[in-house]
């Protein structure tokens, strides 16, 4: 059996992407822009497209119209029609053009400055429009023509009075005259007189009773709390507890000593030398009598020294209550003239209330009685207006009377005046007899064909395809270049690619083989990529049909 060929990464990649280059499907070569559209010649042929249509409409858009009155014919010219042999004959290259010879001079020869010929009468494309009456019509028709005919005769003789009339100056000297307003006819009104009124009420301060001012100096002096001179509570005028106990120790220590002196002495007659148990017996008892004595002098002296001071309290809050009532006592008499004094300044400034109210009462007397004057003066002033408006309007009233009456006469004279304009009018007018009118066509509107427009999506479309094609090569060359990058970090690991294999340990559940690849005797340590596989799938790809380990998995060379 032939060995598989295990091919480098290279040669299978190129292999993988004659696949896709072959695929009858695909073509993953990178497309070519498509050209630019020939616009220009697509508006040229979008004209010529246009004046087919123009002319199509024409000859639909007016038929022959045939009634009992007349009829009516449209009819068109020899067309003017492009001499393509000519043209030919003086420009023996065009033969080649595809499209034609007109085509050609539409599109390039007209820019070229070449020369064109045309077959056919001047106006090929003008259309004639004969209208015939029947007998009847025309019998109608010639009478009405004569009638208008007398009745234009007739009005220009009638213009020789009109020219008169006009010539004649127009007069309205006879209208009435309407009189201008005349301000002598109305009542002077003049202005609202107030000389000789009462005068307004004012108030005069200077006769109001002066307010009461409060007086401090005639109040008593109120004598503060004073402390100065109190008895003091302190300690150190009594003596501290330390200096009565040191007092204390003073007076009887001298007979704690010699109580000492006499204990050690019999002791030492009694044959117990210091130190001795008899000793320290003694020494512990008359220590033991001193701390009582210490401990009795303390509390003593405590007890004293409290006595003392409640003694100085006791003279401190007597000496306290004795100011503290002199205080309240002189508060009292302050209160008392300090009302006095209120009851005055209250007095005062009700006897200025009152006299301001009087000033007030006689104010109000002086503003009523110039109010009542006022009314009086203004009720004669509204009467004087009113007998002026009055006067006015009546001079109103005749010059609108007079206005109407001359408006009357001057329409008379104005309508005189036109009568002989007005019957040549009417002459000039006549009733005319209205000729037969041929039924109007609905036309038919053709669209001329989209040849631009054609030719420009023409464009968006192939700009559109080009774009997807290029979209589809970068997404194919993209996923190449993915495969690529993967390529270079995986490990040919399949089993069929291998021999020799012999298997050494199993590691976290998998087994570890030596082998070497088919066709290179170099030996290597690693895994069977199916085995991988079965564990860890995404550790493991497909290239060429070949199973591939990435690099956590790779052989090792032993």
């Amino acid at each position: 059996m032939a060995r598989p060929e295990i091919s480098t990464f290279e040669d299978r990649l190129k292999s993988k992407l004659n696949k896709y280059e072959n695929h009858r499907y695909c073509n993953f070569s990178k497309p070519d822009p498509p050209p630019a559209p020939d616009y220009a010649r697509a508006a040229k042929a979008q004209g010529a497209a246009n004046v087919d249509t123009a002319r199509l409409e024409g000859r639909m858009n007016n038929p022959n119209v045939y009634t009992p009155w007349g009829s009516q014919e449209i009819t068109f010219g020899a067309p003017r029609e492009f001499d393509s042999q000519a043209y030919l004959e003086k420009y023996p290259g065009v033969a080649a053009f595809q499209r034609g010879p007109e085509a050609h001079y539409n599109e390039y020869g007209r820019d070229e400055g070449r020369e064109a010929s045309y077959t056919g009468g001047p106006g090929g494309d003008q259309a004639t429009i004969t209208q015939s009456l029947s007998p009847s019509q025309q019998r109608i028709f010639d009478l009405d023509q004569n009638l208008q005919i007398g009745l234009l005769e007739a009005g220009q003789n009638q213009l020789n009075q009109v020219s008169g009339t006009f010539n004649t100056p127009w007069d309205t000297s006879g209208a009435p005259q309407v009189d201008a307003y005349n301000p002598n006819q109305v009542d002077d009104l003049g202005r609202l007189n107030l000389e000789g009124m009462q005068n307004y009420g004012q108030y005069d301060p200077s006769q109001l009773r002066d307010f009461e001012q409060y007086d401090p100096n005639a109040l008593n002096n109120v004598r503060g709390l004073n402390q100065q001179g109190l008895t003091n509570v302190d300690d150190a005028t009594v003596g501290g507890a330390d200096r009565i106990m040191e007092a204390m120790r003073e007076r009887y220590q001298p007979e704690f000593d010699e109580r000492r002196t006499l204990k050690e002495n019999q002791l030492l007659t009694q044959g117990h030398g210091r130190g001795g148990a008899a000793w320290e017996t003694a020494n512990r008892d008359l220590g033991q009598q001193e701390n009582d004595f210490r401990l009795a002098s303390m509390l003593r002296a405590g007890q004293e020294q409290s006595r003392m001071l409640g003694e100085q309290r006791a003279n401190r809050g007597q000496e306290f209550g004795e100011r503290t009532q002199m205080s309240d006592f002189d508060i009292a008499r302050q209160n008392q003239l300090w009302g006095q004094q209120g009851d005055v300044v209250r007095q005062a400034a009700a006897q200025r209330g009152q006299e301001f109210g009087e000033q007030g009462a006689n104010i109000a007397n002086l503003n009523a009685i110039r109010a009542q004057q006022f009314g009086e003066r203004a009720g004669q002033f509204q009467s004087d207006a009113q007998r002026q408006a009055a006067q006015i309007n009546q001079q109103q009233a005749a010059q609108q009377a007079t206005g109407a009456d001359r408006g009357r006469y001057i329409q008379e004279q104005a309508y005189d005046r036109n009568v002989p304009l007005n019957e040549t009018n009417a002459l000039r007018q006549g009733n005319q007899v209205q000729p037969f009118s041929y039924q109007g066509y609905q036309p038919t509107s053709v669209q001329p064909a989209p040849l631009f427009d054609a030719t420009l999506a023409g464009g968006n479309f192939a700009q559109q395809n080009f774009q997807t094609k290029s979209q589809q090569y970068g997404d194919f060359w993209g996923g190449v270049g993915d495969l690529a990058m993967a390529g270079a970090t995986l490990k040919a690991s399949d089993r069929r690619a291998k021999e020799n294999i012999l298997p050494v340990k199993s590691i976290n559940g998998l087994m570890s083989y030596l082998f070497n690849y088919i066709g290179n005797d170099n030996q290597y340590l690693g895994y069977m990529a199916d085995e991988v596989k079965e564990i860890y799938p995404n550790d493991v790809i497909s290239i060429n049909g070949y199973d591939h380990v990435t690099s956590r998995f790779a052989p090792v060379r032993v």
